[in-house]
């Protein structure tokens, strides 16, 4: 009820500040037509003002990452094509939009019972809003965009770092460093947690673009271990260097079904004739070999 009133209210106030600014607001005959054509503009803007409040209030669907506790932002279908449904709602108003008091003099020039234009009346300063809106909007989701990769890179090689063999030497280092950074970004994220905020704000500037390089070198070099691994062992060379890296980091996954998929997506590649391996874990939380099919 509280907010059906603030609306009512707000669309009151619009609808007499066009009305003065037009200067029909004491012609009698006029008040009805241009009463129209402010209530228009306040529908038409309506939904600009509620997709600028989506991203001043609502926060990152993120969730923290069970083995790492790694607060993670998630690639949810949903997030993302709220970035192309607000992008529409402006384009469309922009599209439709005529300026206000041209609207107002075409309604008083125009006879009754003539058919409207199509166009909607939008005054100059909510335009403005829209395109300024839209333009911060693109900018948003290049972010979060470019943070989806990075967060991609960083899923993929993290568990190395948590497994039997970690990686040393330089690629060790490599993606230490690269974590670090990652981690420390993913927990300021998590600290802001609005939209707006995060995507302007957070992942703005250079920060992001440092970290992908950082990811980037730690994969070369990740890499260049891989080849050194099929150097002594030329079955690996069937396999690709993806899934390589999840074979390589396997053992950090707590889930048995994780570490069955993994290894199960390589047996074919490594042993031609062999489908699958099951694996079991005792009591004492060993995984051992229960099968061969």
């Amino acid at each position: 009820a509280a907010a059906a009133a603030v609306s009512d209210t707000t669309e009151s106030i619009n609808t007499v500040r066009a009305l003065v600014s037009t200067g029909v607001l004491y012609r009698g005959q006029q008040v009805m037509r241009h009463y129209d054509l402010a209530k228009q503009e306040v529908e038409a803007v309506s939904e600009l003002i509620e997709a600028i409040r989506f991203w001043s209030h609502h926060t990152l669907p993120i969730a923290l990452d069970a083995p790492c506790t790694v607060p993670l932002v998630a690639a949810g279908s949903n997030f993302l094509e709220r970035f192309q449904e607000h992008l529409g709602t402006i384009d469309q108003l922009l599209g439709r939009s005529r300026p206000y008091k041209q609207a107002a003099q075409d309604a008083d020039l125009t006879s009754p019972g003539t058919a409207a234009s199509g166009k909607t009346p939008v005054s100059a300063s909510y335009v403005a809003l829209a395109r300024e809106w839209r333009g911060r909007l693109v900018g948003m989701e290049n972010n979060f965009m470019r943070f989806l990769r990075c967060q991609e890179a960083w899923l993929q090689m993290s568990p190395l770092l948590h497994c039997h063999a970690p990686p040393v030497g330089p690629s060790g280092a490599a993606l230490q460093r690269a974590d670090r950074e990652f981690r420390d970004l993913a927990a300021e994220l998590a600290f802001r947690a609005l939209l707006q905020p995060c995507l302007e704000e957070v992942l703005s500037g250079d920060r992001l673009a440092e970290i992908q390089t950082l990811l980037d070198a730690a994969r070369q070099q990740l890499t260049e271990s891989l080849n050194d691994m099929r150097a002594k062992c030329f079955r690996l060379f069937f396999v690709e260097d993806d899934l390589l890296l999840r074979l390589w980091g396997y053992s950090a996954l707590r889930d048995l079904s994780e570490q069955q998929t993994v290894i199960n997506a390589c047996i074919p590649k490594l042993f031609p004739g062999w489908q699958s391996l099951l694996l079991s874990r005792r009591r004492r939380g060993c995984t051992e070999l229960a099968a061969v099919a």
